[in-house]
């Protein structure tokens, strides 16, 4: 009788300890895939923006485009950004192969680093724009939300 109220109210903790844990984090969709958002972060859902000081991530939905419209979507974007073109760029996004081009922008502060990319993810063609303090790398300079979006293998 002991024994059982001692794990429930163990049980009890536990599911608190959980639901405490779970108000840390939103949840927003990226193509099909449900990820979690610490709350460190702020969310534009309707543009589809995750921000923070060190880390931004905002995508676009493009099945509704041709391939063409994609193409120029992503020219424009590139000649919209104030800064100059460091390499081109090869990651995974969501198990997804990803391409596109890492820049260094004309900022004195915030985010100085910006990867404009585009790639299929869930079946879905899709425009990605990641923002970064310093240039990553490799995956030991991400934290776990920035490696929901760009992992290197």
């Amino acid at each position: 009788q002991h024994h059982m109220k001692i794990k429930l109210s163990m049980l009890i903790i536990l599911l608190n300890f959980l639901s405490a844990i779970s108000q840390n984090t939103e949840k927003i969709n990226y193509a099909k895939t449900e990820i979690e958002v610490p709350n460190t972060y702020e969310i534009d859902r309707e543009r589809s923006i995750i921000k923070n000081d060190s880390f931004s991530v905002h995508w676009l939905l493009q099945d509704k485009f041709s391939k063409n419209d994609r193409a120029r979507l992503m020219k424009k974007a590139c000649r919209l950004i104030d800064g100059k073109m460091i390499t081109k760029i090869d990651f995974m996004s969501n198990g997804a192969k990803m391409s596109g081009k890492i820049y260094q922008l004309n900022a004195d502060k915030g985010l100085k680093f910006q990867i404009l990319a585009s790639g299929i993810i869930d079946d879905l063609p899709l425009f990605l724009q990641l923002g970064f303090k310093s240039e990553p790398k490799s995956n030991a300079d991400l934290d776990e939300l920035m490696l929901k979006f760009i992992s290197f293998n």
